[in-house]
């Protein structure tokens, strides 16, 4: 099945977003990249890339050209989305924010980026339960905290099952796995060969955070 790497969606985990960031949030970002770092091309969960990716969703003028691999900054981001037809524009506009994250940081370990089927190697950002503990962003949600202690048990043991069964459950506990769904779909029942190795499991921000990857 190739690698099924999965990090953090989080936008506040790319360089230059947080300008007070902890230690902790080095870490993890220098974990990314090291992982990225292992492959000259990454596929993201998608049939088709959006002409540009980035992180105005979050009101932040950042992203990346899909079409020439270039990072946009301030009015390079702003002359490149203005510059979309309108066709173009929806389909960026509604791609999923963790996207443009994984985007960036593929872009940071130089890497490049395609669709599925690109590389066998398959990048998903994910986001596990926003509502686990009294501090998280949202209010507590009963079995959210068990719900990330059996994904990481699914993810840890490379059960693919597992991992279905979180997409669906995802939902109730305010965690994102959408495109972790996707990416599954794409593998259908191919099966799970190699090991997984666990490079980050922490909480960063009041957030259970992963990086991880699985197969070989």
């Amino acid at each position: 099945m190739g690698r099924l790497a999965l990090i953090p969606a989080a936008p506040v985990l790319l360089p230059d977003v947080d300008a007070s960031e902890a230690a902790s949030a080095v870490r993890v970002r220098t974990a990314i990249t090291d992982l990225l770092s292992t492959a000259d091309r990454w596929a993201l969960p998608v049939d088709a890339l959006p002409a540009v990716l980035g992180l105005g969703g979050f009101g932040i003028d950042r992203g990346l050209d899909t079409r020439t691999g270039k990072r946009l900054d301030g009015d390079d981001w702003v002359d490149a989305v203005t510059g979309l037809t309108e066709d173009d524009r929806d389909i960026c506009t509604t791609a999923h924010p963790g996207l443009g994250v994984a985007a960036l940081h593929t872009q940071a370990a130089e890497a490049a980026i395609g669709p599925l089927g690109s590389s066998d190697s398959v990048l998903v950002p994910i986001d596990l339960s926003a509502a686990a503990s009294a501090n998280a962003p949202l209010a507590p949600v009963p079995g959210a905290r068990d719900f990330d202690s059996a994904l990481m048990a699914a993810v840890r043991t490379g059960d693919l099952d597992g991992l279905r069964d979180a997409v669906s459950r995802a939902g109730a506990v305010h965690a994102d796995l959408e495109l972790l769904g996707v990416a599954l779909d794409h593998l259908g029942e191919e099966p799970h060969t190699g090991g997984t190795t666990v490079l980050i499991d922490e909480t960063i921000h009041d957030v259970r955070t992963v990086c991880a990857v699985i197969g070989t």
